[in-house]
């Protein structure tokens, strides 16, 4: 009954969709809504319930697992983060019709929406139905990964999916502007603060994967380069590039094709990483499996998506709004932006060449995967110049005026400096990034008008970012011990202590538990066996040894358990709170930079 119910509202959703085509009433994007939320929720309490009669739930639940991970699980697999993925681009479909559109706009762009809705619908329904069941219904499940049963991971696929949904809004925005041919400075306000919303969204997410990372699978590392890693920061950088051109084209008639282009490119990126992940093509920690019926599926809505997307772009871009050629060039904040701009979508495509290069190899039947040495190589220069262009924006005018030359000679002798005298190359980072801290803490203190908050805000967090990366990956220290309850050793002058060994035991899983003393501290680092999939599973301690730095500790059992020695693997981070405290400064400008233009747009709205 369960199973008929749930795909009785996803068929409704479906007709409801087909119904908005025909008819283009903004009242239906909300029984499509309440549809597909009525889906979700009879999804949400199969797994609650334990109904094993869905093949999703016997897979990824047990009657054993503790309810907030039976929740996560809803979204832990491939069909129901799909479902849930359906359920947000349906809300966003339902913001969309509410939003301050000509009429034309909103027509075009309610149509492309619910096309957009109903391919992923159909999609559900013929390649990925969360409601498959059993004939015979098996008595237990077979739990959730291990590695997946995690507050932070728990959290991280919903704000991921937001976010990258989010740029579907300034996709559909686009496509309609373009097709309808209404361009004005009102619109691509609208456009600039859709993309920060996304932008937001998605950097919460990210951050929150990385997280998850840091203290659950590498021990201390919190970026791998993992194929499905490199997916996410992808539209993560084109969307950068997004905010800052929508910033530009929203104040000037400047970069309006570019800002239409990339708010395109920009989505279309985050259906090429659903199509990559989803199909199992690229190896991944993160991988859903290989499906090659599903693979195609997406392949084909993937390029839909893109041939129509560029057939209206080349064909409406004549009507955007011509700028006037300017008789000298004017090295303002627009062109050092554009600039920098440039460096991040070169950033952007070597990440992606790097990624796909397994899948271009295997084409002439050789296998090569490229490692973090590619990536330092090739990928971590690019953001070089990006730094030392990042403060000489900071203090252009936006005007056609230029600022002096002089202003600029600080942060080019520092840069200078860094790459000339610096032993490490890494260490030259923390050179670039002073000036960009000091210029935005600089304004943040000066700082006379609000609408910049936000983004010194935001800019500072990104110098603090890099400042602490670069500490902490240079200084990091791992040390592998096999110690006894009541010993003690030492890194850095911090002394480790393994106080005692317990067990305990859990509703699905049976812990050892080691009992630290961190100068003195105590902590608790486990190794979990879960009862149903019969694996072991380490979890981390973690503690600040002082307000910079952090260590992580993990227990594991040694073969010779007679002489009860533990493995034990300490790592040092030093400074790595600098790191995580510049993610959340970068996400806390981020977010204020939507508030107050959401707020300063909504009480003077102009009709167009």
């Amino acid at each position: 009954m369960i199973a008929l119910i749930g795909e009785g509202f996803l068929v409704l959703a479906g007709i409801l969709c087909f119904l908005h085509l025909l008819t283009s009433l903004p009242s239906l994007s909300t029984f499509i809504l309440l549809a597909l939320l009525g889906t979700f929720g009879v999804f949400l309490y199969a797994h609650v319930t334990d109904h094993f009669a869905l093949v999703n739930v016997f897979l990824h639940s047990h009657t054993h697992k503790p309810l907030l991970y039976k929740i996560a699980g809803t979204w832990a697999s491939h069909e129901g983060s799909l479902l849930l993925w359906c359920v947000l681009l349906a809300f966003y479909q339902w913001v969309f019709t509410r939003m301050d559109f000509s009429a034309s706009v909103k027509k075009i762009g309610i149509t492309l929406f619910t096309v957009l809705q109903l391919s992923f619908l159909l999609f559900l329904l013929i390649a990925s139905n969360p409601f498959a069941q059993f004939v015979d219904i098996p008595m237990e499940g077979q739990d959730l990964n291990p590695v997946l049963q995690d507050i932070s991971l728990a959290i991280h696929p919903p704000h991921l999916y937001l976010g990258t949904l989010g740029f579907a809004m300034p996709f559909i925005l686009s496509l309609s502007m373009l097709m309808a041919e209404e361009m004005s400075l009102h619109y691509f306000k609208k456009l600039h603060v859709l993309s920060l919303l996304a932008q937001t969204l998605l950097s919460i997410g990210i951050v929150l994967g990385a997280l998850w990372a840091y203290y659950e699978l590498g021990w201390g590392g919190w970026w791998f380069f993992d194929p499905v890693e490199n997916l996410a920061l992808i539209p993560w950088l084109l969307g950068l590039i997004q905010v800052h051109l929508t910033s530009i084209s929203s104040k000037r008639h400047e970069f309006q094709k570019l800002s239409l282009m990339i708010s395109l490119s920009t989505f279309l990126s985050c259906l090429l990483s659903l199509v990559l992940i989803r199909s199992g093509t690229l190896n991944s920690i993160h991988s859903f499996g290989v499906d090659e019926k599903r693979g195609c599926l997406l392949l084909i809505l993937f390029l839909f998506w893109t041939i129509t997307s560029s057939v209206i772009y080349l064909k409406k871009r004549s009507h955007l709004s011509p700028v006037h050629p300017q008789k000298k060039l004017s090295w303002n904040r627009s062109r050092f932006m554009l600039i920098g701009c440039i460096f991040l979508l070169f950033a952007a495509i070597t990440l992606f060449l790097g990624t796909v290069f397994p899948l271009i190899t295997s084409i002439f039947d050789t296998h090569y995967t490229l490692d973090n040495h590619f990536y330092a190589q090739a990928f971590l220069p690019l953001w070089l110049p990006l730094m030392l262009l990042l403060p000489i924006a900071i203090e252009s005018p936006w005007g056609h005026q230029t600022i002096p030359l002089w202003k600029h000679f600080t942060t080019i002798l520092l840069g200078t400096v860094a790459l000339f005298f610096f032993q490490r190359f890494f260490l030259s980072y923390i050179v670039f990034a002073l000036p960009i801290l000091f210029f935005s803490l600089f304004h943040l203190i000066q700082h006379k008008d609000v609408k910049s908050l936000g983004r010194d805000i935001a800019h500072s967090g990104f110098a603090l970012a890099a400042i602490g990366i670069t500490l902490s990956t240079v200084f990091s220290l791992e040390q592998n011990n096999l110690m006894r309850p009541g010993e003690t050793v030492n890194i850095e002058k911090i002394k480790v202590q393994l106080a005692q060994v317990t067990t305990r035991q859990s509703s699905n899983y049976h812990a050892t538990v080691g009992h630290f003393l961190i100068n003195g501290k105590p902590i608790v680092a486990e190794e979990r066996l879960y009862l149903a999939q019969k694996t072991r599973h380490l979890e981390t301690a973690l503690t600040n040894v002082n307000f910079l730095s952090q260590i992580l500790v993990m227990l594991s059992l040694v073969p010779e358990e007679k002489n009860e020695s533990y493995a034990v693997k300490i790592i040092y981070k030093p400074y790595i709170n600098i790191m995580w405290g510049g993610f959340f400064l970068v996400i806390f400008g981020f977010f204020l930079s939507t508030i107050y233009h959401i707020i300063s747009m909504h009480p003077r709205k102009k009709s167009l």
